[in-house]
């Protein structure tokens, strides 16, 4: 099991690119626990190919309710298992086929998430 890494870009848009936007100070790696808190910023993905990584978890916690990606920009990543609890959409891609588990918890389900691969 790898390390937690939080999502902790402020204002109205965080680049997951950009290394100061991270707990960690750098992207999430293979095997890492990436954990979107309450009142952070939405997750813009640009032109971001993180398929070569594979996430343990990726956890939307309930205050989170910003989105991930966007149609056009989808997060392209793999990851073990994902817990979304949040009510912001999430745009993903399974980079390598390998997510098992896709646990969401929400009023409008089918609305908070749009998964490809």
């Amino acid at each position: 099991m790898g390390a937690e890494n939080k999502w902790q870009a402020s204002g109205s848009v965080g680049n997951w690119d950009t290394t100061g936007n991270w707990s960690l100070a750098a992207k999430p790696v293979n095997t890492d626990n990436v954990i979107f808190p309450d009142g952070t910023a939405p997750v813009t993905t640009g032109h971001t190919d993180e398929t070569a990584v594979t996430l343990d978890k990726m956890i939307l916690l309930p205050g989170y309710q910003s989105a991930i990606g966007a149609s056009g920009s989808r997060l392209s990543i793999s990851a073990t298992e994902i817990f979304h609890y949040g009510s912001g959409k999430l745009w993903f891609t399974d980079g390598t086929g390998v997510t098992d588990k896709v646990v969401v918890n929400g009023l409008a389900n089918a609305d908070l998430m749009d998964i490809d691969g």
